[in-house]
């Protein structure tokens, strides 16, 4: 058992061949960086801790989110740059002052140089859509990734979302693009979904995401 087993929690998907949590509970402050570490219902947390891989506990997401719109403009602009209209620069600066928070957004809890080394290394595998580039930001790369992730699945983790959006709506005259692609999720029937989870009684580790087999409603036959 790791120490995620712990905490009332739900798998959302991976990154980089690990697993990321959402934690269902908030749990008392603990140091930063502490193995067992501490988290709430605003984070999520990448790997499991003691018993599994160390934790990275993900903070700020509304600043990892911003981050990410701000580099889609960037992508925008060197891929479309004959017919892209690039935001003004006051939306772009309401962005920044989110994205450019104070405080540290990426807690890891436990993690050696060995573990830097070798995520680092799985990070720049060619089966992520968006491998790490060769001496490119590590930290970078892991807060895109989830910015991108949170701002298309998981909205209700953003707590500016409404002032983001409000942003999106009236300057990104182009839909948000996807860029990163780098967080995957399980096949249907690969884990324990939530209602059979909670018809089970178990109270964490179940998958967020219903799928609906539609395996039974198509007909093969062939006329």
């Amino acid at each position: 058992m790791s120490y995620i087993d712990t905490i009332k929690h739900e798998l959302v998907g991976y990154l980089n061949g690990l697993p990321i949590y959402l934690p269902t509970e908030n749990l008392p402050k603990s140091f930063w960086g502490n193995p067992d570490f501490s988290c709430g219902t605003s984070n999520l947390v990448i790997g499991g801790g003691s018993g599994e891989h160390p934790a990275l506990v993900i903070h700020h997401l509304s600043a990892l989110v911003c981050e990410y719109l701000l580099y889609n403009i960037e992508q925008f602009e060197l891929f479309y740059s004959d017919g892209y209209q690039v935001p003004p620069d006051k939306a772009q600066n309401q962005l920044v002052d989110i994205a450019l928070t104070t405080e540290p957004t990426l807690e890891f809890c436990g993690w050696s140089m060995q573990d830097q080394k070798k995520f680092i290394e799985n990070a720049m595998s060619k089966v992520h859509f968006s491998p790490l580039v060769e001496n490119g930001d590590a930290e970078k790369w892991i807060r895109l990734s989830i910015g991108e992730f949170v701002y298309f699945s998981l909205p209700s983790l953003n707590e500016q979302h409404a002032k983001i959006q409000k942003v999106v709506g009236e300057h990104f005259h182009w839909q948000v693009g996807y860029w990163m692609r780098n967080v995957t999720c399980p096949p249907p029937h690969y884990v324990t979904g939530k209602t059979e989870a909670l018809q089970s009684s178990r109270q964490n580790g179940c998958f967020r995401w219903e799928y609906i087999d539609r395996t039974e409603t198509v007909n093969f036959s062939v006329k």
